[in-house]
């Protein structure tokens, strides 16, 4: 699996989803085609739409991932240069991690 991000093709919005659904039909088969194939044009923006939503989880879940395991939260503390205090429970480790290392 790449690490590296896709380009920002996909659209903010329903409408923005519908014009790069157009377009992308339109290279395919023709510039008339998105008006004479509705529910393929609809389609193809709910799929761009679900593929920025499946983009924008993934990317959520990955920042996420230092809570996930003790070494993960101990290279997340290190580095930002937190050090686990002598004694200090993983619970508030990472919510001093969370929290950029104040308290």
């Amino acid at each position: 699996m790449s690490t590296k991000k896709p380009a920002p093709i996909f659209g903010a919005s329903l409408a923005d989803d519908i014009h790069q659904a157009g377009a992308l039909l339109a290279s395919i088969y023709g510039k008339a085609f998105p008006s004479t194939r509705p529910v393929l044009l609809l389609l193809a923006a709910i799929w761009i739409a679900v593929e920025r939503l499946r983009h924008e989880v993934q990317t959520s879940a990955q920042a996420e991932d230092w809570k996930t395991s003790e070494a993960a939260t101990v290279d997340k503390g290190r580095a930002l240069g937190i050090e686990a205090r002598p004694g200090e429970s993983m619970a508030d480790y990472r919510a001093r991690i969370g929290k950029g290392g104040r308290s």
